[in-house]
């Protein structure tokens, strides 16, 4: 992952993620980074989690990284947090003997501060849809560690948050901590542009549900017709920030990293239009635009690039592009050549 952790006494910082593997690696560099410091090192996590990094940091060629599997406190989050819960209610009194064994027994066996804790019992509890117990948890945990020399960190898994009813509780929890890391859609982002592009995607998603909401009243909806929209971009930043802003919109959505991958693979029999970068590794998008006009199959294809140049450009639109967006684009630019595409 790119993202750093701030590794600053006081902060409690939130990793999100989509999938466990970035997860893995978010509190496998949090505790590298620890042991590079020489701290006291804590994991309160499920058994497989802690057997995934400490097998990951053991097989590390640095020094630090390998003695840190020795040097870490392990606590089951799944039996934490039986001893700290009363059914589906937080016990303040549990949880303030438990984070005092925990930072005791750090001290102790691993001398001075400040002591690197990092955890997923708040996402455990967010699974069994305890997300109220989990921001008490967050605010507790805040108090009493108030004033001590330790670095915190916790795992989110983003899906927790996606039902209605829970949604409205990530601000605070968000708000709880000094510091949040995004998903890998962002954190794994190669650039600052390929960041801010996706940011802006997202922005506009929501913006596009928010209108949604509003118009769920409205008397005479529109529909769409059922079409496929292809996405044949070699940056994986890229088709991820376009798959979700157009299935943001009801689009269908396929996305492939090259040409070849497209000829392979899609159904020539649908209907819709293609969303193609011209400078494709391999195959590149101008090439694939004449395949397709020799093959006599011709969705209609919004090109776009990278480049400032406007030879790029004219022979895009020569070979039959009904239209051509240089990146970063708006979305709003996208979306409207899409729809005179399908039309």
């Amino acid at each position: 992952m790119r993202a750093a952790w701030p590794g600053i006494p006081g902060t409690h910082t939130a990793l999100f993620y989509e999938s466990e593997p970035f997860c893995s690696r978010g509190i496998e560099a949090f505790l590298a980074d620890g042991a590079r410091a020489g701290a006291p090192l804590a994991l309160i996590a499920r058994r497989r989690t802690f057997d995934t990094v400490v097998s990951s940091l053991a097989s590390s060629h640095l020094d630090p990284l390998r003695v840190a599997a020795e040097r870490i406190i392990f606590m089951d989050a799944e039996t934490t947090l039986i001893t700290v819960m009363d059914g589906h209610t937080l016990v303040a009194d549990r949880v303030e003997k438990a984070v005092r064994s925990l930072l005791e027994q750090a001290l102790r066996t691993r001398g001075e501060g400040p002591v690197w804790i990092i955890g997923e019992m708040v996402d455990l509890m967010c699974r069994r849809g305890d997300h109220r117990a989990a921001l008490n948890l967050e605010t507790l945990w805040n108090v009493l560690t108030a004033g001590r020399p330790v670095v915190t960190g916790c795992a989110y898994a983003l899906d927790r948050f996606c039902d209605e009813r829970h949604a409205s509780l990530l601000p605070p929890i968000c708000d709880q901590h000094t510091h949040v890391i995004p998903t890998e859609s962002l954190a794994d982002a190669p650039e600052e542009r390929s960041r801010f592009e996706s940011v802006a995607l997202l922005q506009h998603r929501a913006r596009v549900l928010a209108l949604k909401g509003e118009a769920q009243s409205s008397p005479e909806p529109t529909t769409t017709p059922a079409q496929t929209i292809y996405v044949i971009d070699d940056d994986l930043s890229v088709r991820r920030s376009l798959a979700r802003l157009l299935a943001s919109v009801d689009m269908t959505v396929r996305t492939y990293d090259s040409a070849e991958a497209f000829l392979a693979e899609a159904d020539t029999s649908s209907s819709g239009c293609l969303i193609v970068d011209v400078q494709l590794l391999g195959m590149s998008g101008t090439d694939l635009q004449r395949r397709l006009a020799g093959a006599q199959r011709r969705w209609p294809i919004v090109a776009m690039s990278g480049a400032d140049d406007a030879s790029v450009e004219r022979e895009a639109l020569q070979l039959g592009a009904v239209a051509f967006l240089r990146k970063p684009f708006v979305a709003e630019a996208l979306l409207e050549a899409i729809a005179r595409a399908l039309s």
